[in-house]
């Protein structure tokens, strides 16, 4: 039997309260849970529209590959969380957007 090494331990008991006291907190649930949701709702309005709203080098891909939901996805998987939000914003926001408005 091999017995944990006090860096061990150290980062065990960091990691545990990591886990416990941020990232299920429910402050960053909340954030999470939001992030979730515009996620999906970005990924299901390119999907049910895809030649008006997909780029068109992902659309490209996206014919070329034969209607891959899969190009979608990872379009949007690849994301920064930057990008989500002013897709985001644009797709569904009340405010008038620009076609000027930088991605």
């Amino acid at each position: 039997m091999r017995v944990a090494s006090p860096q061990r331990e150290f980062l065990d008991v960091l990691q545990d309260f990591v886990v416990r006291d941020v990232i299920t907190s429910p402050a960053v649930q909340h954030l999470e849970f939001k992030g979730q949701g515009m996620v999906v709702a970005v990924f299901e309005a390119m999907q049910a529209d895809p030649q008006r709203l997909l780029p068109r080098d992902e659309l490209v891909k996206f014919e070329a590959a034969g209607g891959s939901l899969r190009i979608i996805c990872d379009y949007v998987a690849a994301m920064t969380d930057t990008h989500l939000l002013k897709t985001y914003e644009r797709l569904f926001s009340l405010r008038m957007g620009s076609v000027f408005d930088r991605l």
